[in-house]
């Protein structure tokens, strides 16, 4: 049977670049809608999804292209499973190996996305499944059975947070049954509160967090405890008009001072507590 790798992405961040890559490693191009443009385009060789599916092009608006008993099945169907294998063939069912998605905006709840990076998820053992531009360089190569689960893992995980946004867009009670935290990881740490302790740092999707933005300069990469105090010390001098520098040491606040300018307050402060940085 040929080889497929569907790619229907709306980040189309490398996308071509990748799609050449895997028409090297013999797959032939599935795409929809947008990528399905920019490959043809960029004139690559595309199969539109529709002449797959046979359902007419863009219907609805769009919101029908990849939902299909075709590509679902060319996604799921077991291909070590003999059975599987001839029923497929006799349905003319492509066997997509690859599927490559990221999703619409949240505002817009994505459907035939999440189902099919759902099926391949579900069949990592034969269908490789990425969702993140930034994954692209892992299918270059050999293919794993962990790199497989690891790609699978950060699928189930991406729909997730997707799909707790969008409970939490439509949620109305203070206190509802079940509640998801989204969060997305910013950076990894040294250590998280001890130094035999892992941690990282995460913010809730769509917020602005000023650790987000730090730039380290020099020295030891941030533990657990130093962003704790960064942002301690952030929100401390938030509740002051004037130019305010304070210490932290393990979290609390022990020497606040303020000034004219940033200068005279950082000089006052040194003032307030000994202290050594740790």
């Amino acid at each position: 049977m040929k080889k497929y790798a569907l790619l229907s992405v709306y980040d189309k961040t490398n996308i071509v670049n990748l799609a050449k890559e895997l028409i090297k490693q013999g797959y032939e191009i599935i795409s929809t809608g947008g990528t399905d443009k920019l490959l043809t385009q960029a004139k690559i060789k595309v199969t539109p999804i529709e002449k797959i599916t046979g359902n007419p092009k863009e219907s609805f608006d769009g919101r029908i292209k990849t939902i299909s008993f075709q590509i679902e099945s060319g996604i799921l169907f077991d291909r070590k499973n003999p059975k599987h294998v001839e029923e497929a063939k006799k349905l003319n069912i492509p066997q997509i190996d690859v599927v490559v998605c990221n999703l619409y905006p949240v505002e817009n709840i994505d459907v035939g996305g999440p189902t099919m990076i759902r099926a391949a998820a579900k069949n990592y053992e034969n269908v490789i499944v990425v969702v993140d531009p930034k994954d692209y360089g892992k299918i270059n190569g050999k293919i794993t059975d962990q790199l497989r689960k690891d790609l699978a893992a950060k699928a189930f995980y991406h729909l997730s947070l997707y799909d707790s946004q969008i409970g939490n867009f439509f949620n109305s009670e203070k206190f509802p049954e079940k509640l998801t935290i989204p969060l997305q990881k910013i950076k990894d740490l040294r250590y998280g509160e001890n130094p035999h302790q892992r941690g990282a740092l995460y913010q809730m999707p769509n917020t602005s967090s000023p650790l987000a933005k730090l730039k380290h300069f020099w020295g030891r990469e941030l533990s657990g405890t130093n962003t704790g105090d960064i942002f301690t010390g952030i929100e401390t001098v938030r509740q002051f008009k004037e130019p305010a520098a304070c210490v932290i040491k393990h979290l609390s606040p022990c020497g606040i001072a303020l000034g004219d300018d940033a200068k005279q307050a950082l000089e006052r402060r040194s003032g307030g507590a000994k202290y050594q940085d740790g």
